[in-house]
């Protein structure tokens, strides 16, 4: 059966408003957020790797205004 090789985050801002996406290849699931950063679990045949990825910033253009 065909099956995602990818998983999709959403990324929100801190009043819950939709600001974008972040797709992650193969079968990794995030496990850890920074402000630029995520640290994401991958399982692998001898056990399991961890990663690490950047996140771009938003431009002050994209931010919402309050």
């Amino acid at each position: 059966a065909p099956a995602d090789s990818g998983r999709g985050y959403h990324v929100v801002d801190r009043g819950g408003r939709l600001r974008g996406e972040v797709r992650l290849p193969g079968q990794g699931h995030i496990i850890a957020v920074g402000r630029d950063q995520v640290l994401v679990y991958q399982p692998s045949s001898g056990g399991a790797r961890l990663l690490g990825f950047a996140v771009p910033a938003f431009r002050p253009s994209e931010s919402p205004k309050e």
